[in-house]
């Protein structure tokens, strides 16, 4: 895939949304095997793709839980096409509903983070 960012920030705009998670299901028994390799589209924000990204991919999970796609864990793999690739691991808690999602995972921080940046500004 490669992305149009322009296209992407258009369509960002339109949908009043922050970001694009595209994401392809991966189909293996193997324990730890990813559910799903993603790219975070955000260029809207000055930022082309995110290498990992905890809140699209618990949105990701409901969606899946949603459609019947119900694993004990969700793995998923992001960042591979910026060479820095995460692995986020989503939990559910549900009876008829879903009651908690809870994130985590590995991935590498770089760069500097100034705590006076907002992106909402």
């Amino acid at each position: 895939m490669v992305p149009n960012f322009k296209e992407i920030s258009i369509l960002s705009k339109e949908m009043k949304c922050i970001s694009i998670h595209c994401f392809a299901l991966t189909e293996s028994d193997i324990d730890n095997a990813p559910t799903a390799v993603c790219r975070n589209f955000v260029p809207l924000y000055s930022i082309n793709e995110e290498a990992a990204t905890g809140t699209s991919n618990c949105a990701l999970t409901c969606y899946l839980h949603n459609l019947g796609i119900r694993p004990q864990r969700y793995i998923f793999e992001q960042g591979h096409n910026l060479s820095s690739v995460s692995r986020i691991i989503v939990e559910l808690k549900t009876d008829t509903d879903i009651l908690d999602v809870r994130v985590g995972g590995d991935g590498i921080i770089e760069g500097v983070l100034n705590k006076n940046t907002s992106i909402l500004e």
